[in-house]
């Protein structure tokens, strides 16, 4: 009897043929988050349901979140594990095995966020927390039993345990980066952010530094470079234990296959790039979609345009912020003649304008792509900034914690917006005045149209250009030409600081050698010519008169 195939299994064995033929045969793909993912595991598993659909089999395991949103119509396999903290000594863990996203750790980035030195110790449980998770979750231990992976991507913020576990199965790795490429885990790679020229996390400096703001980028360089160094031994104890034989924390890190970059130079600081460092342009950015009914309404009559206001998802608790704050903002919205749609849990709401909605969730992508929408009020995340500048929607930047606060500044820097500069402070006429300077600046529209034209110029969409190094690596596996081999090289001897003290060496020795033998031929000389006596002086005598 001839075995019978459904038509979608055709489909499928169809797409798999094609795989093959074109050199790349579909594979066995992991995501690997840290403890807290944020809005990664989104942008990622969008990722992989792109992969899917190129013939891949893709497994993405992250952390529960107290925040979490339903996952729906993905071709993913999520592995949503447990965060393991039985003896309740990381209080960032609820009792579900959660990253507590509460009222506490809301407050905490909003009023100190901003500030890397004020920022608690004890955020460093989690490293400790995420590491004895990963390792030893049965679901885990079985999933790498049972499957052969060809590649892993791993979300590589706090992650150095999900990289020593693709390490250990041997398997090329790309890291995913959803922020300026500085700061973290970064100063583990082969790429170096040379402080004079690059503004670092929490710095809100612009490019041109004068001394005191290049001491002070200096510094804070040196002290995120002591937080990673921490993090990595934390890391380091858990994976020396689980994985003996693998080489330490900072090596794995600088011996990675490729890094993605999940944004452009268009809202980043120009930097010196390895050539395994790929600024893939933003794998999340897309065209936008039909809006559900009840945004189509709002729109239909909206004569002046529609402003969003969102203040993000990763570690935003609406509880947090002072009443006084939204109070502010919503005044200044009621006074716009533009609609205003206001994310935000309307239990913390307390009025609202006659031309704002306030709602709970977005389609944030679908509503900047809308043709109305005019400005984009924004805590400036990374990929709320990519996508506003993508689809020409010009930005008031209200910057909360983490790289936020850069983000504000290059973009005001490069005019594509404004920033509010205190949150806190800032009232109703200053967020009015901020609002307005958006919509009727037309060098801010025409710069941010300038900007959006370039970032769609360009050979292959960013999901694109990623799928095609991720099938690049899975097809010929060692991309090690393309990272600089510097691991081995000492603080002095990778700034050449032992070749400049040699050459000073040799330059001082031929200095003194030179002094010395012109000295010895000055004695020489001055001895060996010819001695010429001093002529007598007649002595005259005194005549007496």
């Amino acid at each position: 009897m001839p075995i019978q195939f459904g038509s979608h299994k055709i489909l499928h064995l169809g797409v798999l043929l094609l795989g093959c033929i074109s050199g790349v045969c579909p594979a066995n793909i992991v995501i690997l988050h840290p403890a807290y993912s944020g809005s990664h595991h989104i942008a990622l598993r969008n990722f992989g349901d792109h992969l899917v659909s190129r013939g891949h089999n893709v497994t993405q395991i992250k952390f529960r979140m107290s925040n979490a949103n339903h996952v729906a119509n993905t071709q993913v396999n999520i592995l949503d594990l447990a965060l393991q903290d039985p003896e309740g000594t990381c209080a960032y863990v609820n009792h579900q095995g959660e990253m507590e996203i509460n009222k506490e750790v809301g407050q905490l980035l909003w009023n100190r966020g901003a500030d890397l030195t004020t920022l608690p110790r004890d955020l460093f449980c989690l490293a400790g927390v995420h590491c004895q998770s990963l390792f030893y979750d049965p679901d885990v231990i079985r999933l790498f039993n049972e499957t052969r992976f060809d590649l892993a991507i791993v979300d590589l913020i706090a992650n150095e345990c999900g990289v020593a576990l693709a390490k250990s199965v041997h398997v090329p790795i790309v890291t995913f980066w959803g922020f300026s490429f500085q700061g973290g885990e970064v100063a583990l790679t082969s790429n170096f952010n040379n402080p004079a020229i690059v503004p670092t996390f929490f710095s809100a400096l612009g490019i041109r530094m004068n001394f005191l703001e290049r001491t002070y980028n200096f510094v804070l360089s040196m002290i995120h470079y002591g937080f990673e160094v921490r993090q990595a031994n934390i890391a380091q104890g858990f994976i020396s234990e689980r994985f003996p034989d693998l080489p330490p924390v900072g090596q794995m890190i600088h011996d990675l296959d490729m890094h993605f970059v999940n944004t452009d130079f268009y809202v980043d600081t120009p930097k010196a790039m390895s050539p395994n460092t790929k600024y893939i342009g933003g794998i999340h950015l897309r065209e936008g979609h039909p809006l559900p009914q009840e945004y189509d309404d709002f729109y239909r009559d909206a004569h002046h345009g529609v402003i969003l206001f969102s203040m993000g998802y990763t570690g935003f608790h609406p509880e947090a912020v002072p009443s006084s704050v939204i109070a502010n903002f919503l005044t200044a919205f009621g006074r716009l003649q533009q609609k205003v749609i206001v994310k935000y849990d309307k239990d913390f709401i307390p009025f609202t304008p006659s031309n704002v909605m306030v709602v709970d969730w977005v389609p944030q992508q679908d509503i900047l792509a809308h043709p109305k929408t005019v400005a984009f009020v924004s805590h400036c995340g990374m990929f709320g900034v990519s996508e506003a500048i993508y689809h020409r929607v010009p930005i008031v930047g209200v910057p909360i914690f983490g790289d936020q606060v850069d983000n504000a500044k290059r973009l005001e820097d490069s005019g594509l917006g404004v920033r509010i500069l205190s949150k806190d402070d800032a009232t109703a006429d200053y967020i009015y005045d901020q609002c307005m300077a958006v919509l009727t600046n037309t060098s801010i529209h025409a710069k941010v149209n300038h900007f959006a034209d370039m970032w769609r110029d360009r050979p292959l969409k960013p999901v694109d250009e990623a799928t095609y190094w991720i099938e690049f690596l899975i097809k010929h596996q060692d991309v090690s030409f393309l990272r600089i081999d510097d691991y081995h090289l000492s603080f002095v001897q990778y700034f050449c600081l032992d070749v400049i003290g040699f050459l000073l060496l040799i330059a001082v020795c031929m200095m003194i050698s030179t002094f010395v033998i012109l000295d010895r031929l000055y004695k020489c000389w001055k001895a060996q010519r010819p001695q010429i006596p001093e002529p007598t002086r007649r002595k005259h005598k005194k005549k007496n008169f």
